[in-house]
């Protein structure tokens, strides 16, 4: 299943859902489990709730499911009922960037002790339909004729003139963001499943999106930040939830703790599918290797010295406010990374999102610093570490720093944890020329 941490330590409420992850379960079953856990991590404090799944009509029993059993119950009495969800649909249910530093803005409501909690559903759709006593995933039958689902998830894999025709941006984002080693790996699944995993990769690739973002925005009260990610599959006779993973964030004065966790991974080749009692579960093979297979490259690092021990005697002073900023940050990551290494599968699994969520944060207060930091990781686009390496030889703006972290970020979700880790390593070690 990969569960990050033993349920004989957690909190009941937290326990079931864990246990979840990975099996199939009528969605009233996991929104009770969803809302207990919200009640608990902030003692049942207010908060508010964000939903971020497909724009089709077939989600409509999901969304009337979650407000009525997890926003309406946990959200401030001061919101009306139908404004308790901030909710996302577009094509494939996408977390777009902000949506849940807004989320935070908007629900503000905290308890007497200053807490509050905000509980985050991803959900991605897949459609599972009967005949002949099997199941064939990502098909449904709309007025008699049989229609792939989830259609845009369909799209993404498919090759052929008319994208190239017009532009699909949403078709452009999905096929970045998953990668070319996933795409590959994805469609040479049997075709009865091959919609599955890719909405299971797709809900777990947005989840880490809503952890790294968490990481990046903070909060200077305490907000417990729950985040479910799953796929909702479409059945004839009703819709049920196959749960992937659930992540519970602490952000307090400034800084963020990853409490607890459990996750699928997202290994395209890692998943095992199988019925039980007639039922869906999904398992992971720990034992298969990450999608990528890129190393860190350390090939670079007389460069990195120079260059990061260059902006640490800036003697402009803005200069020196941006590099004081981004060392706090790095400080931040760096004390992250020292728990989680406490906890081998945590930090396995979060490697990855706190590598993004610390690029994100410098990309915002000290661009540079970022640029800087990614020449320790080239993967084996050599065209673009010799890009990188000009840039910072000839001195970006702000704005062309900024630039080329936005690119690197699809490259940063193609990294394996192995990759990850080592990255973050290099770039947070005591002696780090980065932290100064």
């Amino acid at each position: 299943m990969g569960a990050l941490e033993t349920t004989a330590v957690l909190p009941a409420a937290f326990a079931e859902l864990h246990k979840q992850i990975g099996v199939e379960l009528a969605l009233d079953a996991h929104h009770g489990a969803l809302r207990r856990a919200a009640q608990a991590a902030a003692r049942s404090a207010a908060g508010g709730a964000v939903l971020v799944t497909c724009s089709d009509e077939l989600q409509g029993e999901l969304r009337g499911a979650f407000e009525r059993d997890v926003a309406r119950p946990i959200c401030s009495g001061s919101i009306v009922g139908p404004r308790s969800i901030l909710a996302l649909s577009n094509m494939a249910g996408r977390l777009e960037t902000g949506a849940l530093e807004l989320a935070q803005t908007h629900f503000n409501a905290r308890s007497a002790s200053g807490e509050r909690v905000l509980v985050v559903e991803l959900m991605a759709h897949c459609g599972a339909l009967n005949a002949q006593g099997a199941t064939r995933y990502g098909r449904v039958e709309r007025g008699g004729v049989q229609f792939d689902c989830c259609g845009v998830l369909a799209r993404v894999l498919e090759d052929g003139e008319e994208f190239d025709a017009v532009r699909h941006p949403w078709r452009e984002q999905l096929r970045v963001y998953l990668g070319p080693e996933r795409l590959a790996a994805l469609r040479s699944f049997d075709p009865a499943t091959r919609l599955l995993a890719t909405a299971v990769i797709h809900a777990l690739l947005q989840g880490e999106s809503g952890v790294a973002e968490v990481l990046r925005t903070r909060s200077s009260g305490s907000t417990h930040v729950l985040i479910a990610s799953g796929v909702v599959l479409n059945r004839a006779s009703g819709d049920t939830v196959l749960p992937v993973a659930i992540h519970h964030l602490h952000a307090r004065a400034g800084e963020v703790e990853l409490v607890h966790g459990a996750s699928l991974r997202s290994t395209p080749a890692a998943l095992r599918f199988e019925h039980v009692g007639g039922r869906l579960q999904v398992r992971s093979d720990e034992g298969v290797e990450s999608v990528s297979a890129q190393r860190v490259q350390a090939a670079h690092g007389e460069l990195f010295t120079s260059h990061a021990r260059a902006l640490h005697s800036a003697t402009d002073e803005l200069a020196r406010a941006r590099a004081k900023l981004a060392k706090e940050h790095l400080a931040s990551a760096r004390r992250q990374v020292e728990r989680l290494k406490q906890r081998p599968q945590a930090w396995r699994a979060y490697a990855r999102p706190v590598l993004r969520g610390l690029m994100q944060s410098l990309g915002v207060v000290a661009p540079e610093f970022g640029l800087v930091a990614m020449l320790v990781q080239t993967g084996h686009d050599a065209a673009r570490a010799q890009r990188l390496r000009k840039l910072l030889e000839r001195g970006p703006t702000r704005a062309e720093a900024r630039d080329a972290l936005q690119q690197i970020e699809a490259e940063l979700q193609q990294l394996g944890h192995r990759d990850a880790q080592e990255v973050l390593d290099l770039l947070l070690h005591e002696r780090s020329p980065l932290l100064g």
